[in-house]
């Protein structure tokens, strides 16, 4: 309910890092708000708020997990990542379309205290409870601390969709 709360907390998560990093302070914050938006709008698939949740810390808000819903298939396709056409309004009903964790957002001076890490246990049991099996996730492109929470969380590499590298086995 309050996403400009949300807003500053994705500012305080990713305000050093790039491409939000190198931009003025109004500029980030219009980028964030946009961010937020688009996830809360259905911008990047319908908003799935069952399993999205805030961590709070003295009535503020100090982490927040926010999970969509993409068309799923192939996670080496980032086609797989945006729907085509309006997606179906009854997905989370139907049990339909593949899970997204959009955005974890914890301020900087709570990360690696695990308040992404319960948010997103919370965040599984809910899914797990609806039935479905995996959580996809994407993080940006040089965000270390990031790709090394989804490792320590169980999260599975797949090949890059941007990589020009031929896999192997394929």
């Amino acid at each position: 309910d309050d996403k400009a709360a949300l807003v500053e907390l994705f500012q305080a998560a990713f305000g050093r890092l790039q491409a939000y990093g190198s931009l003025d302070e109004k500029t980030r914050e219009q980028a964030g708000t946009k961010a937020i938006e688009q996830s809360l709008t259905a911008g990047d698939g319908p908003f799935v708020g069952p399993a999205s949740f805030v961590a709070l810390l003295e009535g503020k808000i100090v982490g927040a997990i926010l999970v969509t819903l993409v068309p799923g298939g192939d996670d080496t396709d980032r086609d797989n990542l945006m729907w085509a056409e309006p997606p179906p309004e009854d997905l989370w009903e139907n049990r339909a379309g593949q899970p997204h964790l959009t955005w974890v957002l914890v301020q900087s001076m709570k990360q690696g205290r695990g308040v992404g890490t319960q948010l997103l246990q919370q965040s599984a049991r809910v899914l797990k409870k609806r039935g479905y099996k995996t959580l996809w996730s994407t993080f940006l492109i040089g965000n270390e601390s990031s790709a090394l929470w989804h490792w320590r969380n169980g999260f599975v590499l797949a090949p890059s969709m941007f990589s020009r590298r031929k896999m192997r086995g394929k």
